[in-house]
């Protein structure tokens, strides 16, 4: 189980919806907070048998970027996992937990996810 299923094409359908009327209303920018948790569906499941769950999770971004506009701010908070199957779909990527020391890991996560953004993620 979990919590949304984003190869679900009723489901697409609604949340196309939903994003147009946030960006309607001017919301410029989503932050997702734990996305893993409703999004990321490790043991399969989804509606389309044949997706990944890379490609569901994917989605998720996708949807909201292309219903506010490509040029929203769009955040993913993904400190559990931590990985790039996001990139080029969001704005930034929340790495470290709150907390308020700086540790050389935090600097480095914090460095490679910069050089990543303008990088890797404008291709």
């Amino acid at each position: 189980m979990f919590g949304y299923d984003f190869t679900d094409t009723a489901f697409v359908k609604h949340m196309r919806k939903v994003y147009a009327n946030l960006r309607n209303a001017g919301i410029k920018g989503i932050m997702y907070d734990y996305p893993e948790a409703t999004g990321w569906a490790f043991a399969g499941g989804f509606d389309d048998r044949y997706t990944t769950t890379a490609k569901a999770y994917r989605t998720i971004f996708r949807l909201a970027s292309e219903g506010l506009d490509n040029d929203a701010y769009i955040d993913e908070r993904m400190l559990g996992r931590g990985t790039d199957v996001a990139s080029g779909l969001t704005a930034s990527q929340r790495i470290w937990g709150d907390n308020d020391i700086f540790t050389p890991e935090m600097v480095t996560r914090s460095g490679l996810r910069w050089y990543k953004n303008r990088v890797y993620c404008k291709l």
